[in-house]
């Protein structure tokens, strides 16, 4: 945050005084005030806000390391995260390293968690260079595939780990339903599909799974109890075409229950 508010300044001096660009261009155009001590100050006393003690103290503690890098350095060493944070105060690691001594994390610092996690404290000074793997992955280096994935190549080579199918349960070989290890509840095995949906709407030959008033809709893996249509006493799907039985005020006509309902006949009378 320190060395991003000073990049900062560095860039709002240049542009608050002509508007600029790289460092060469500072150089002819911003002449002596671009290694000045004038436009350091001004760069200094904008890097912490009022309340950043921390920063503040920072600050103090390294004036004299950064005086160093503006006046006599910047050519030498431009990088100013390598100079200052990672040489000069120790308090940065080059990025895929961590810790006191700057230990590369697992997979290698150019390549950490093999790019599918979040090596703890890279870049800095602390953590474990523990490995936190994204979905999917797992394994020291997270370089392994997690249950309900499957390991994949692509074209350059490099391994990832993909979804198995929603029908699959205890992993799988490949994405498609019949790539699973086994079936999940609510699915079952086809020679020809692999993993099938199991409907159990169609199974339910006794109107039991819902409850009076519902219809049974069945959905990938399992079913939901949705409301009849208020045409309806009982239904087998959506709208008054659905009716089994028509509400009280409602005549099947057509297929189709449809009339007043009971409620609106008595508040007329």
């Amino acid at each position: 945050m320190f060395l991003f508010s000073l990049y900062q300044g560095m860039e709002k001096t240049v542009k608050a005084n002509f508007g600029g660009g790289n460092t060469d261009w500072e150089e002819r155009k911003l002449g002596s005030y671009a290694r000045s001590e004038t436009r350091l100050v001004e760069i200094v006393e904008s890097l912490c806000g009022s309340s950043e003690v921390r920063c503040h103290a920072m600050v103090e503690e390294h004036e004299e390391a950064l005086e160093k890098w503006w006046f006599k350095l910047q050519d030498k060493d431009k990088d100013l995260k390598v100079w200052f944070c990672i040489n000069e105060i120790k308090v940065c690691c080059p990025n895929g390293t961590y810790g006191a001594e700057c230990k590369e994390c697992p997979g290698g610092k150019s390549s950490p968690c093999n790019e599918h996690g979040d090596c703890q404290g890279a870049g800095t000074r602390s953590g474990s260079g523990k490995c936190d793997c994204h979905s999917g992955y797992e394994g020291d280096a997270c370089d392994e595939c997690t249950d309900d994935y499957y390991e994949d190549k692509g074209d350059d080579g490099k391994m990832s780990c993909k979804a198995c199918h929603e029908s699959c349960f205890g992993g799988c070989h490949g994405g498609t339903a019949k790539d699973c290890s086994a079936c999940k509840s609510g699915w079952e095995q086809s020679e020809e599909e692999g993993c099938k949906d199991y409907d159990e709407c169609a199974a339910d030959t006794s109107n039991s799974l819902c409850s009076p008033g519902e219809y049974c809709k069945n959905s990938p893996g399992s079913f939901e109890c949705k409301a009849c249509d208020p045409a309806c006493e009982t239904c087998i799907g959506d709208g008054p075409g659905s009716c089994s039985k028509c509400s009280v005020g409602y005549q099947m006509k057509d297929n189709k229950c449809t009339g007043t309902p009971y409620i609106s006949i008595l508040a007329r009378l």
